[in-house]
């Protein structure tokens, strides 16, 4: 998987995300793509962990960042264009539903590991970061 932690942007995955989005000319739809994963259908690792990625965009955007954003990615963050939050919020919300769902393919690799209980809730420290 490539991870050396629990959180969103401790894994090879999403930071190739953040490089491909802040040194490659990614903008919002490339935030908005990454949250395409639906619950209910099969989600593979790369996608949720790109998804874990955007939707830590979105709250940034929305005022709510956590602390764990590489550096590019606040800069990013605080250079973007003015966007309409609302619809990514809740494109996001459902995003981590499918993350979080029985069909993710992220959470399996994680409930194989000792850090799945700080892993499940870092992702829904997020998703009530989203909600509120």
């Amino acid at each position: 998987m490539g991870a050396w932690g629990h959180g969103s942007f401790e894994n090879d995955t999403a930071l190739d995300w953040v490089f491909g989005l802040t040194e490659e000319g990614g903008d919002i739809s490339s935030v908005e793509q990454a949250l395409d994963v639906v619950p209910g259908l099969e989600v593979d690792a790369d996608e949720g962990s790109e998804a874990l990625a955007a939707a830590e965009v979105i709250a940034a955007l929305m005022g709510k960042g956590r602390d764990c954003l590489p550096k590019e990615l606040a800069e990013w963050v605080s250079n973007a264009q003015p966007v309409d939050v609302e619809p990514l919020r809740t494109k996001a919300l459902k995003a981590l539903d499918a993350v979080l769902s029985e069909d993710s393919e992220l959470r399996e690799l994680w409930e194989e590991s000792e850090d799945f209980e700080a892993w499940k809730s870092d992702v829904e420290g997020l998703r009530s970061l989203l909600k509120s």
